[in-house]
């Protein structure tokens, strides 16, 4: 028997992911998958597929065209089918991607799950998708190259796999599709008929590119602008289309998994300007701390914010530190047998319940008896922790990384934000601007707290995080605040130290390292001593919010 073909999907809509599963497991291996565009080379790197599908309208900063040029320069053997958005023949990106040698493509406002398992199974060649390529022209008037759709021979029909084109005058009437034989995606449910299923078009059908006239030697617009022009006409008076009642989706299988919380997640999902709109727009928070480099402080100083907010609201600290949680070791929190890497488990494996367990509560930590239950008693009762598990950090990072998800990330923040019904969920993420949790800490928030020192190597090494994170899209002057940690009073004062970064301002800590020891020796966070050095500065950090 003929193996299976390895399938690593790069589409950030589940539904899609689900039906392709569950459809064609045994002609498909799904080894993997990435819900924005950074994942793409590395799960390639890592699951060696023979076939990779990507969705034009994935998550994330990368360029789309770019990560394609990417993959068939580095993993030439892998195929790539490609789910573009509602576009038309001539498309310069539809061209780049048959210019490529990518010939399964599928475009439009719909595309229909079947025509994706169609070729997948059936590849393309470039007969099917020549019509795609347009033919240069060279505008004078411009001075520009404008791109012409192709000519369609006289009667002739071009086919597509997700769609029949033919000359206006034979556009085909709409018909509905039937339910249960054709899944449209994005998924919309529609009434049965009774027609053979290969009989059977989407409902609404794509555009039908009309056979281009010649250009007229005194032509004053471009042909592109006429086509638009055409488009504007032919949606003023738009054919009758029949109208389709969307139903509530049925469970068919007693065995199969139905999970409402987890609609609440994949409706997250969507372009990264949309969640970054949404999340900025709601009165929770999420507040990320990141340091120019390991040992800066950067936990003591979030762990501390996590504790004074509790005092008022509901807070969640999550510490992201897979070696060791600092102040899971210091406080004696954490479980050993769950954690944030259960938590990713249960997102992934849709057991959404799951995330809240792995969570440490310490209203109910105050009632367990132990050595630490009369520090316990002293955190404030709104106060939640999140690490990794213990049996996950004692694990080799091989291993760590088959059983933790961390592509992931993103939809677990936004999960504890939203479901958690916390105030403010604070992040305290490892200093690599690379790490693809740490970016989308970074991104999600509404305040990232960058943390440095005085350090000439660490303010170099600030610069060039500042710089990094511009070229992803994160500009920390408009949502960071810079944290002057360990601070003591010399030539490189504050004056200088924004002066050299470039910001207007800082929030200085002094330099209290014994202090901090002291304090963790004794079980104890700084704040909640009755002298607390922490208690001005982190004031006014809360300023900023």
């Amino acid at each position: 028997m003929k193996n299976a073909n390895k399938v690593f999907m790069a589409i950030g809509y589940r539904p899609l992911e689900e039906f392709l599963e569950k459809t064609h497991t045994p002609e498909f291996q799904f080894v993997g998958a990435t819900v924005h565009r950074e994942g793409i080379l590395r799960g390639i790197s890592q699951k060696k597929p023979d076939i990779l599908i990507i969705r034009e309208n994935l998550d994330g900063k990368e360029n789309i065209l770019t990560i394609v040029h990417t993959v068939r320069a580095q993993f030439p053997e892998v195929r790539i089918v490609f789910l573009a958005g509602d576009r038309a023949a001539g498309d310069s990106l539809l061209a780049n991607l048959v210019s490529y040698g990518i010939y399964d493509v599928l475009y439009g406002e719909k595309i229909n799950a079947k025509d994706v398992i169609g070729v997948m199974r059936y590849p393309n060649d470039y007969a099917r998708v020549r019509h795609l390529q347009p033919k240069p022209i060279f505008d004078e008037e411009l001075n520009k190259i404008l791109y012409e759709a192709p000519d369609a021979l006289p009667g002739e029909t071009i086919e597509h796999t997700t769609t029949v084109y033919v000359q206006a005058d034979e556009r085909p009437e709409p018909k509905r599709v039937e339910k249960e034989a054709t899944a449209v995606f994005p998924a919309h449910e529609t009434k049965k008929q009774e027609e053979p299923v290969e009989k059977l078009i989407e409902e609404v059908p794509e555009e039908v590119p009309e056979e281009i006239p010649k250009k007229e030697e005194n032509a004053s617009l471009p042909i592109r602008k006429k086509k638009e022009k055409e488009k504007i006409a032919q949606k003023k008076s738009p054919e009758p289309i029949p109208e389709v009642k969307e139903e509530t989706p049925k469970k068919e299988h007693e065995g199969e998994k139905t999970n409402p919380l987890l609609n609440k997640i994949w409706s997250l999902r969507g372009t990264l300007e949309d969640d970054k709109t949404m999340i900025l727009g709601n009165k929770q928070k999420i507040l990320t701390f990141v340091g120019a480099k390991e040992g800066v402080g950067t936990t003591t100083i979030a762990f501390n914010t996590a504790v004074e907010l509790a005092k008022k609201h509901r807070v969640l600290y999550v510490e992201w530190n897979e070696i060791l949680a600092s102040t899971g070791y210091w406080y004696e929190l954490g479980h050993l047998d769950k954690g944030i890497d259960s938590a990713l488990m249960a997102i992934l494996e849709e057991e959404l319940p799951e995330v809240m367990n792995a969570v440490t509560r310490l209203k109910e930590e105050k009632k367990q008896p132990s050595d630490m239950q009369k520090v316990h008693k002293k955190f404030p009762d709104q106060l939640d922790c999140l690490y990794f598990s213990g049996s996950f950090m004692i694990k080799g990072k091989t291993s760590r990384e088959s059983i933790a998800p961390i592509n992931l990330a993103k939809d677990l923040y936004l999960y504890l934000l939203f479901q958690g019904s916390y105030d403010y969920v604070v992040l305290d993420v490892p200093s690599d601007t690379k790490y693809e949790p740490t970016i989308q800490a970074m991104t999600y928030a509404h305040k990232v707290f960058f943390v440095t020192t005085q350090d000439v190597a660490v303010l170099g090494q600030t610069i060039k995080a500042i710089s990094g994170l511009t070229k992803v899209g994160i500009d920390l002057g408009l949502k960071g605040v810079f944290i002057l940690n360990k601070y003591e009073k010399f030539e490189l004062d504050e004056k200088r130290v924004k002066e050299w970064l470039e910001i207007n301002s800082v929030v200085s800590f002094p330099n209290a390292n014994k202090e901090c020891l002291v304090d963790n020796y004794n079980g104890m966070p700084s704040i909640l001593q009755s002298r607390s050095f922490m208690r001005a500065p982190i004031k006014s950090l809360l300023t900023h919010l």
